[in-house]
C-alpha cells in the first residue's frame, strides 16, 4: 500500500497545552542565553537549532583558546576548565524541543513509516497567530482492518514487533480536526503574505 499524508488541525487540547508550555519554557531560556552572552563579550546573535543554543557570534576577536568554530557561529571548547565552565552555563540552560510535544497525543518525531528504503516521520508546525494554530502531518497508508486488529492481538501478548504497524495503531486524540492538504497549505499561504506584508509596512 502507498504511503500518504494525513493532515491534522489543533487549536486547543493537550499538545497545543504543551506547545504553550514550550514556548514559554523557550523563551525564558532566550532570556537567559542574553545574560550569559553578555557576560561573555559576545553579541546578541545567536543561533537555535531545535530550540537549543548551536552557535554564539562576537562582534570583535574571538578568544580561539576558549571557543571552536561550528557550522555557524562559536562555541566553547571542552579541554579547558574555563571553557568547560562557559559550555556548562549554556547547557544548563533550559529548553524544549517544540517536535518533542508531539509525545503528548502518542506520535513522534522520529522515523514512523517506511517504503522502498525511504522513511516517513511526522512533522509539527505553529502558526504564531492569535490564538496560535498548530497543524501536524503524519504519514500513513491503509491496512486491512483484520490484518491491524490480529497484529494488535499479537502485540499485546508479545509475540510480534513492527515499527510500521505500531504507528498505524495511533488514534488522533479528540480535539485533532483531519483536515485536506489544501485547507493546511491554503492557511499557511496565508500567514506567510501577512507576514511578507507586515515586513513591508514596517520598512
Amino acid at each position: 500500500m502507498a504511503i500518504y499524508t494525513r493532515y491534522f488541525k489543533i487549536t486547543d487540547g493537550p499538545l497545543m497545552d504543551t506547545y504553550l508550555d514550550a514556548i514559554k519554557i523557550n523563551n525564558n531560556a532566550h532570556d537567559e542565553y542574553k545574560v550569559i552572552l553578555k557576560d561573555l563579550g559576545a553579541s546578541n546573535k545567536y543561533w537555535i537549532v531545535d530550540d537549543k543554543l548551536s552557535g554564539i557570534e562576537f562582534d570583535g576577536d574571538v578568544d580561539r583558546s576558549l571557543y571552536k568554530r561550528v557550522n555557524k557561529g562559536w562555541m566553547p571548547k571542552k579541554n579547558t576548565k574555563k571553557a568547560k565552565a562557559i559550555n556548562k552555563k549554556l547547557t544548563n540552560v533550559r529548553t524544549k524541543s517544540i517536535s518533542s510535544c508531539l509525545n503528548t497525543i502518542g506520535l513522534h518525531d522520529h522515523p514512523a513509516l517506511t517504503s522502498h528504503n525511504r522513511w516517513y516521520k511526522t512533522t509539527i508546525l505553529a502558526i504564531p497567530e492569535k490564538p496560535p494554530v498548530i497543524y501536524i502531518t503524519v504519514p500513513w497508508k491503509d491496512v486491512d482492518p483484520n490484518e491491524l486488529k490480529e497484529y494488535q492481538n499479537k502485540r499485546s501478548k508479545g509475540i510480534c514487533m513492527n515499527r510500521n504497524m505500531d504507528h498505524l495503531l495511533w488514534i488522533p486524540h479528540e480535539s485533532m480536526v483531519e483536515v485536506k492538504c489544501w485547507e493546511f497549505e491554503k492557511h499557511l499561504d496565508e500567514w506567510n503574505e501577512y507576514v511578507r506584508k507586515s515586513k513591508e509596512e514596517s520598512k
